[in-house]
């Protein structure tokens, strides 16, 4: 599915893997959490740790887990689905 804005075409999906900026809602406790996270890894020498790349690893990890999304209807039903999903693995 392609989108025009004006006279350049926007792919509904990138065609390129490179990053690209995107913004989260999260909570102060989300981002704490991101955030220690990706300090504890620098002191264990990933010295590029960031909550960006926490972030991109839990979703390729969600990609992974085949999540049932058939009965989703909200964000505590989707943390189930995610639950089981990963729970099976």
């Amino acid at each position: 599915m392609t989108r025009q804005t004006g006279n350049v075409p926007l792919e509904a999906k990138p065609t390129s893997s490179q990053p690209r900026q995107t913004h989260f809602w999260l909570t102060d406790e989300d981002i704490q959490f991101t955030d220690d996270w990706a300090y504890q890894l620098r002191r264990n020498g990933w010295q590029r740790a960031t909550r960006s790349a926490c972030m991109r690893v839990m979703i390729h990890l969600l990609r992974q887990a085949n999540v049932d999304l058939a009965d989703v209807s909200d964000e505590a039903a989707l943390m189930r689905a995610i639950q089981q999903a990963l729970s099976q693995h």
